[in-house]
């Protein structure tokens, strides 16, 4: 992969491959890098407020099939700018 997150930034997120995390709400602050390593699953959805310049990518998988459909948006951005998803997967 390329363009990797320097992952000794402090804003930056980093979920390992060959994990798995239960996240629950994740939530996604301005100029943050959340990352996810190929293999990595998280479990649960993210939201994002205001979060300018933040970022959600990797080859990972964000899985919300563990939560009742009515009751998830798997990735909520509101007043976000200049906010970024790349690569990932989404199950629902």
């Amino acid at each position: 992969e390329k363009n990797l997150p320097d992952f000794s930034d402090p804003h930056v997120r980093r979920f390992e491959a060959g994990k798995v995390y239960d996240v629950g709400r994740l939530q996604v602050e301005a100029g943050q890098t959340i990352y996810l390593e190929g293999g990595a699953v998280l479990r649960g959805s993210m939201h994002a407020f205001e979060a300018h310049g933040a970022r959600i990518c990797g080859r990972g998988i964000l899985d919300g099939s563990h939560y009742a459909h009515h009751e998830l948006r798997l990735i909520v951005a509101e007043g976000c700018r200049d906010f970024t998803i790349d690569g990932i997967t989404t199950v629902g």
